[in-house]
Order: structure tokens, then sequence, then C-alpha cells
């Protein structure tokens, strides 16, 4: 993980306002919408289920939710905490959780943690179009970020690492762009710009 990356991320996401009226932010959640749906579809049709639970952690760590995913064909994905932007609705934002924990961490073998969630950002990225890609960024890169990268959320440094699933807190959702720049691999920070 690049830390110097996941900071610079964090502090944008933590310092920018949700902007659900600004037009290019509607695009992007609508079209992320669209894509979800047409991913969701494509997995119900090769058998593969939803259950939707109570608990924000519903698996202790990643080897328990991809033996769940191979013997039952169905992921738990928490109902809660719908994105209070309006860009996504409750239904629309499990699907998300759904299908990006699916494609994006079990696939690949992303486990959770910080470095889990970069991994499970990149093979999730690559499956969606270029417009989609700005909405998805926020949705994963940069509320994860800013869970393990924010002060203000006092999460420990220590978690940063780790694979199983932690009591930590949250950012509130927002419906925002990230840069170009932080959706990208590489950021180098040079005394105050980023680069």
């Amino acid at each position: 993980v690049d830390e110097v990356k996941s900071q610079a991320v964090s502090d944008f996401y933590t310092a920018a306002e949700s902007k659900p009226d600004n037009p290019a932010v509607k695009k992007a959640y609508d079209a992320l919408n669209t894509e979800v749906a047409q991913q969701a579809e494509f997995l119900k049709k090769k058998g593969y289920k939803m259950e939707v639970v109570d608990t924000p952690a519903p698996y202790k760590n990643p080897a328990e939710m991809a033996q769940d995913l191979a013997t039952r064909k169905t992921l738990k994905v928490w109902g809660g905490e719908s994105p209070g932007h309006g860009l996504m609705t409750p239904e629309q934002n499990i699907a998300f959780r759904w299908v990006h924990d699916t494609l994006g961490h079990i696939g690949p073998g992303a486990k959770f943690g910080h470095q889990g969630e970069e991994t499970a950002y990149y093979a999730h990225k690559s499956m969606f179009s270029p417009e989609v890609q700005k909405a998805t960024a926020t949705e994963t890169r940069g509320q994860n970020a800013a869970v393990h990268f924010s002060p203000e959320l006092n999460n420990p440094t220590s978690t940063r690492y780790q694979n199983e699933t932690l009591d930590l807190k949250f950012p509130e959702q927002k419906a925002m762009i990230l840069p170009k720049k932080l959706r990208e691999r590489r950021v180098e920070k040079v005394g105050d710009a980023l680069i």
C-alpha cells in the first residue's frame, strides 16, 4: 500500500463536500447503478445469491466469506446504512456491496483491511466503464482511505493491514468524484502539492 497516496485520498475525501446535484456526479452514479444492476443480474444467472443481514460484519475473515460463496453460492450483505447522498437507493447500495464483495474481493482473493480494499478497488474497477469508475472510486477507495487514514475517525492505525473484520468507525458517504490523479495507482506529495 502506498501510504502517501492513501493519505492524500483520505484528506481529499474527508474535506470534500457531497455534491449530489452536480450533473457530472449524478451522471457517474446513474451509470454506476446501471452497471451494478447488470453485474448483479449476471451473478444471479450464474446461481449466486445475496442474503441481507443485520450485522455490519457478517464474516470473521475473508476465508469464511469465500467458503460461504463456494459452498452455498451465497454472500451475506449488511442491509444497514444506505448512503445519505440520495444517488443510490438502499436496494442499490446493498446490490453494490454484494457485487463488489463477490467480484472485487472474492474474485481476486482480496482480503479485508486497507490493502485488501485497494486490491478489490482495482479488480472491480476494471469491470466498469470509465464513467462508473469515477463513482466506484469514491464509494470504495475514498471511503476506505478515510476509514484508515483520517485522524477524525480515530481508528487505530494497526487495523490497516489486518484481514479480520473489526469494529471500525466509518465516514459519511458522499456523492462526489475523486480527482483523476487520486483514482490512479501512483500519487506523490511534494510539499503541499499532489502530482
